[in-house]
């Protein structure tokens, strides 16, 4: 027997969008990425949306998912679980996604929020954030 969740998905509302600029550092020297900007190419549709899902899906089947729904590489999609107090929890590539959402009451909508990056998944969860000045 198959359970499926009701996922609703929507797009991440950010306070402020207007600069972000991320920087890969390589052996101690930091460079520009603009290697990876395909999220940014392809103007993805910002759009809610819903979907089952089966609880033993994984990450990847996820964001592969999501990713045809708003036309976006899914390896630039970083994802959040909203809970019911309206915390944003974040997803990370290897988590136990089953874990996660046998949590989940099987009558209750589960929230799904997703942003576009500009550097793949792998890349953001591996950065070190710098201070300038």
């Amino acid at each position: 027997m198959v359970i499926l969740l009701l996922l609703r998905i929507t797009p991440l509302v950010k306070a402020q969008e207007d600069e972000e600029e991320f920087v890969i550092v390589e052996n101690g020297k930091s460079s520009h990425t603009d290697e990876s900007l395909e999220a940014d190419k392809s103007a993805h549709k910002s759009t809610s949306f819903d979907f089952w899902f089966s609880v033993t899906g994984d990450f990847k089947g996820l964001t592969k998912k999501i990713g045809e729904q708003i036309d976006v590489d899914p390896d630039f999609l970083r994802l959040f679980v909203i809970t019911q107090n309206n915390t944003r929890l974040s997803l990370k590539r290897d988590q136990n996604f089953r874990k996660l959402l046998d949590r989940v009451p099987k009558s209750q909508t589960v929230e799904i929020q997703y942003e576009v990056l500009k550097v793949t998944l792998s890349q953001f969860e591996e950065m070190v954030l710098y201070q300038y000045g």
